[in-house]
């Protein structure tokens, strides 16, 4: 769900070309109450967000994904046994279907970008296919079906990815390439990063296969610390972290996928690591005990990417201050293109400019309202919109009270 506090929602303000801001209304009130939140801003549409896309091609990207046959389709795909498997998607196919859609649903709305890693070799290095432009969605889908992508190899070099995701995106002033605009990053992945020949050999395994010990033992197992033979080996979450960090230092902000089944647990080795890089981007999942976005089958990859789209894409959910119980309490006025529109508060938001107040966790939450479609569409579509949205704090009495329109009616 995307959640914008209306005080800093970024939209540009028509006057000073910054995020609206807050200003206090202290004129006379009834002593029993307190203005809590009188927010507004005029604003232009937002320029479409910067979405680089950078897609896993390691050798487990060939893995069976989809538990359905596809007789006849041609597709192959690999168990972790090595034996080939006939007529069924692989994480890569499946990925690709998936992203080759919403890239197309959202092309006006987003400027899309790929990166592929890593190419040629066990440890290969990045490359950039599609840099972000107005128009480069059909060129983001032609590349998916590319050689690059229908044959995945190799080893999960991320630290250097998102090291190119910081070529492509900053110049080399540490100035935004795509200043006009937000810019974001969403890591695609299978498997947990390697692939770094400076890692001190002492180091944790991030391989299910094992690692080979540098002694000739044998393996050093999964998630277990050892001297492994070839530093390529260890897990590089450190380096990774830090390439995070200096995107997001840069303006660039960075969504994780974690593909597969893998990453569907709590608590393990590949969870803690990619909640501590999603932490790190800046931009970690809303309402949900993993920061990453887990997707264990198809249809979870593509709420994962519904809900990063929506993030960042034109709000239209809105976080009040204080808390706000009581409907009526809630004053907005909005206009869109100069018009005035009048706003309903309705809990089934099926008019064509209803409000009310968001379900988080199974209850209603009295500081986030949100409008029902054909307002959101048109602010989306919107060139120019005004909005103010005053609130008396008035908090539930208690957790068995939700959020209403009216709580005389409840």
């Amino acid at each position: 769900m995307r959640v914008r506090t209306l005080l800093a929602l970024g939209f540009l303000l028509v006057s000073a070309g910054v995020a609206a801001c807050q200003a206090y209304n202290m004129e006379e009130v009834d002593p029993q109450t307190i203005v809590a939140v009188e927010t507004e801003g005029t604003y232009v549409r937002g320029q479409p967000p910067t979405l680089l896309i950078i897609q896993d091609r390691s050798a487990s990207m060939r893995y069976c994904f989809a538990s359905n046959p596809t007789p006849g389709s041609g597709h192959r795909c690999q168990l972790p046994t090595g034996e080939e498997v006939e007529d069924r998607r692989s994480r890569m196919v499946v990925a690709r279907d998936v992203i080759e859609k919403t890239v197309t649903e959202h092309a006006e709305e987003v400027w899309f970008g790929l990166i592929v890693y890593g190419v040629g070799g066990v440890c290969g290095v990045p490359e950039a296919l599609v840099d972000p432009a107005a128009d480069s969605a059909p060129d983001v889908v032609a590349a998916y079906h590319g050689p690059l992508i229908e044959e995945p190899e190799g080893g999960t070099p991320t630290a250097a990815a998102l090291r190119e995701a910081y070529a492509r995106l900053v110049d080399e002033e540490g100035k935004l390439r795509y200043d006009d605009r937000e810019n974001y990053v969403v890591l695609v992945t299978d498997g947990l990063m390697n692939c770094n020949a400076d890692h001190e050999t002492t180091c944790v395994c991030p391989s299910e296969a094992g690692c080979a010990a540098a002694d000739g033992s044998g393996l050093i197992p999964y998630g277990e610390t050892g001297e492994v033979l070839d530093p390529r080996q260890c897990l590089d979450d450190a380096a990774a972290i830090a390439e995070v960090e200096r995107l997001r230092e840069a303006g660039v902000r960075t969504f994780v996928i974690g593909l597969g089944e893998d990453f569907a647990g709590t608590d393990t080795l590949a969870t803690r690591t990619l909640d501590r890089l999603a932490e790190a981007g800046g931009v970690p999942r809303e309402g949900h005990h993993q920061k990453f976005y887990s997707a264990a089958d198809e249809a979870e990859l593509e709420a994962a990417l519904s809900a990063i789209i929506e993030q960042i894409a034109a709000p239209c959910v809105y976080e009040l201050d204080g808390p706000v119980c009581d409907g009526r309490l809630v004053k907005i006025a909005l206009r869109i293109d100069g018009e005035r529109v009048e706003t309903t508060c309705n809990p089934a938001l099926d008019g064509e400019a209803d409000w009310f107040f968001v379900e988080r966790d199974g209850r209603r939450d009295a500081r986030i309202i949100t409008f029902s479609p054909p307002l959101c569409q048109r602010l989306a579509d919107a060139g120019t919109v005004s909005i103010s949205i005053r609130g008396v704090e008035n908090a539930c009495p208690d957790e068995t009270v939700e959020p209403a329109c009216s709580l005389a009616d409840e």
